[in-house]
């Protein structure tokens, strides 16, 4: 039985290969958590904004809004709420991707580290575009938005998404042991 495997000339080709197996995880990644890559941004983008109606509506009646808070209040609320659901969204997506036994893992250019790499970066991605579609309704709709330092507002929820892939990593990683190594605890 000859099997036929690609061999890669450079450096160069592995890494457009590379690249081009990870853009097509990445895309089925996306339209698979919802069945359709719109329907994913527009679930994502009506949880954001469900917990910004929360925290607005908390804030309100509780009299914080009256806070010392230089800017504008939506922004500052989103911004939190950006950091939480990034987080989140990261954990659980580093968590779930671990698994090395999955469908598409057993087809051969596919691998665990392919797999997770996709699952994470999908979960970045439709962040990222939900945010920036937020940030384009509120600017448009609120009659301007100004960010004086755009690099302060970003790196923070690149750390947020990086903490969450480490946490969802580890977790992921001790999946396995904590369903059979701790059945004397039952």
């Amino acid at each position: 039985m000859h099997i036929n495997t690609r061999v890669n000339k450079s450096l160069l080709s592995a890494a457009f290969a590379l690249i081009e197996l990870l853009f097509h995880s990445i895309i089925r990644n996306v339209r698979k958590s919802s069945g359709n890559a719109t329907m994913g941004l527009l679930i994502e983008v009506a949880q954001s904004l469900l917990l910004l109606g929360i925290f607005y509506l908390m804030f309100t009646v509780m009299g914080l809004r009256s806070m010392m808070i230089r800017g504008d209040f939506v922004l500052f609320l989103l911004t939190g709420i950006f950091l939480f659901l990034t987080h989140n969204k990261a954990v659980s997506a580093a968590m779930g991707s671990v698994a090395p036994l999955g469908g598409m893992t057993q087809h051969w250019p596919m691998n665990t580290a392919i797999n997770t790499l996709a699952s994470i970066i999908a979960g970045l991605y439709m962040q990222v575009l939900a945010f920036a579609l937020i940030l384009t309704v509120v600017h448009t709709l609120g009659g301007g938005l100004e960010i004086y330092d755009p690099m302060g507002m970003i790196f923070p929820i690149f750390m947020a998404w990086a903490s969450g892939v480490a946490i969802g990593l580890t977790f992921g990683v001790l999946k396995p042991f904590s369903r059979s190594s701790f059945r004397w605890l039952r």
